[in-house]
């Protein structure tokens, strides 16, 4: 009978441990607050799972309040061991995401392109903004680029 017990419970382990590793959660995923308080950039980024994958919400700094982006993809990426290996999302540490700013009359155009990547719990941002011809900035301000630490909230 001990020996039953024995096999139930080294059962029960491994089945708790691979749900365990089924419903981890990535690196990338939660809500993100800029360290730079006084920022004029990027205040804070949530990162969750939609029904069509990861998605990212953005607010910059424009105010009080603070401008609200949206929400759009966030395509995450891994560090991989080859094409064949299964994807652990524990390692899912960085990602990329776009957005296309433009309002009803056009005069706002700019696209921002982000890269995320997690680095010693702190989520490095890069964002590129590149300004359209509609926008009225000159030709020479093509590309306005930022990098911005954050932390997550608990």
């Amino acid at each position: 009978m001990k020996t039953a017990t024995r096999i139930l419970v080294c059962l029960l382990v491994v089945l708790f441990l691979q749900l365990s590793l089924a419903y981890a959660v990535p690196p990338l995923a939660g809500t993100w607050i800029n360290v730079d308080e006084d920022t004029a950039s990027i205040t804070r980024l949530e990162v969750t799972e939609g029904a069509d994958g990861w998605v990212i919400h953005a607010w910059g700094k424009c105010g009080p309040p603070d401008c609200d982006w949206g929400r759009t993809p966030l395509y995450m990426a891994v560090d991989s061991d080859g094409p064949d290996q299964p994807v652990d999302v524990r390692k899912l540490t960085h990602g990329v995401a776009y957005w296309d700013h433009k309002d009803k009359d056009e005069k706002a155009d700019i696209r921002t392109f982000m890269t995320l990547q997690v680095q010693d719990g702190e989520l490095v941002v890069e964002s590129f903004d590149v300004f359209g011809n509609a926008s009225g900035r000159p030709k020479e301000m093509h590309h306005f680029r930022t990098k911005d630490s954050f932390k997550k909230t608990e």
